[in-house]
């Protein structure tokens, strides 16, 4: 009896981009934006960030991540959607991975990511996101 895989089709187009790659948010830069991305071709996405920490950040200190989208003007709008209203670590609760789905609403798309608190270059976070852009045919 031979062993035989079936592989369906799928209807779901799929691509994945790293918008911050290990970026450290200190006191000489507090933030970090990534470059914008088409993203008009799919009509939903999964954010999924993660942070971490070196030394001891101060106990107020925080990072805050900003799904945006571009218009064509060169405008950036701030997504803000249910929890995308606010995703914010507070260093208590870091190291952490998150994800979050949310609507393409735009045509191009950016993440950013913006620390606070008293950092330094020894107690500093360091941030990474990537974005999963989908779309199901089958809802078209």
């Amino acid at each position: 009896m031979s062993s035989e895989k079936v592989c369906q089709k799928t209807s779901i187009q799929r691509c994945e981009i790293t918008f911050i790659e290990a970026e450290h948010l200190q006191a000489d830069k507090a933030n970090t934006a990534s470059k914008s991305f088409i993203c008009d071709a799919y009509s939903d996405f999964l954010l999924l960030y993660e942070v971490a920490k070196s030394g001891t950040p101060p106990d107020t200190s925080t990072v805050q991540f900003y799904v945006r989208f571009h218009d064509r003007k060169d405008k950036i709008y701030n997504y803000e959607d249910g929890a995308f209203g606010l995703l914010l670590e507070e260093e208590s609760s870091v190291p952490c991975l998150r994800a979050f789905r949310g609507r393409c609403i735009g045509r191009e798309m950016s993440v950013k990511a913006v620390a606070s608190g008293t950092l330094s270059t020894s107690n500093y976070f360091t941030v990474g996101a990537r974005v999963q852009f989908f779309r199901d045919e089958r809802e078209v």
